[in-house]
């Protein structure tokens, strides 16, 4: 995600967004009844957030990903092996140099290591200017969401409109503020089968050994 100059002004806005997510999720929608992609997501690392905060944005990352069918957990303890549906997440109070200016975080794919997320807390405060820990909650969990969606979709695109734009706009924000952005119905898509490609790659492998 880049920044997105005139987002300032629609930030505050977003106070609504947590009990708007939990409006929309399936289960209060009367959604469909079929088992949910399972996803667990490790806390390696957390820039010193409140742990409020912290337990909010993840809140705001599970509803996002079961209005698209996928049950994500975030999980106390490290499995000893990583496997498709385990994800890594290092929330960094620091994005390192290497990073462009206007990057909040990133997608690792990585064979021996798994899959990482990384999303940069300093960016985010520096860029978005938080006015207090309901908007910075709202902020990390979407900048989460974003960062894993590409980590489960396999591939660093972005999309036009949605969580996986590059960019949000502020028309995006009043979307956020309102209803709650979601994944785009081709995200959701490939979400889903990049999920189902890693379990039959997994599979294969298994049935190798």
């Amino acid at each position: 995600m880049k920044r997105t100059g005139q987002l300032l002004r629609f930030i505050a806005a977003a106070t609504l967004l947590t009990a708007n997510l939990w409006a929309s999720s399936p289960e209060s929608r009367g959604g469909e009844s079929q088992s949910p992609e399972e996803v667990s997501v490790y806390v390696v690392e957390a820039c010193p957030v409140n742990i409020a905060v912290r337990l909010a944005a993840e809140s705001i990352v599970a509803r996002l990903y079961a209005r698209i069918g996928v049950r994500l957990w975030f999980a106390n303890t490290r499995p000893r092996q990583a496997n498709a549906d385990f994800i890594s997440l290092r929330l960094l109070d620091r994005a390192p140099d290497t990073f462009r200016y206007n990057v909040l975080g990133s997608a690792l794919i990585e064979n021996h290591r798994g899959l990482m997320a990384l999303v940069f807390c300093d960016r985010l405060s520096r860029f978005y200017e938080p006015r207090d820990a309901r908007e910075m909650a709202m902020l990390l969990g979407y900048a989460m969401t974003h960062e894993i969606g590409h980590l489960l979709e396999g591939e660093p695109r972005h999309s036009a409109a949605g969580i996986m734009k590059a960019g949000w706009t502020p028309s995006d924000m009043r979307v956020m503020s309102q209803n709650g952005m979601g994944f785009d119905s081709n995200d959701a898509a490939r979400i889903h089968r990049g999920l189902a490609a890693r379990r039959s790659t997994e599979a294969r492998l298994a049935r190798r050994n």
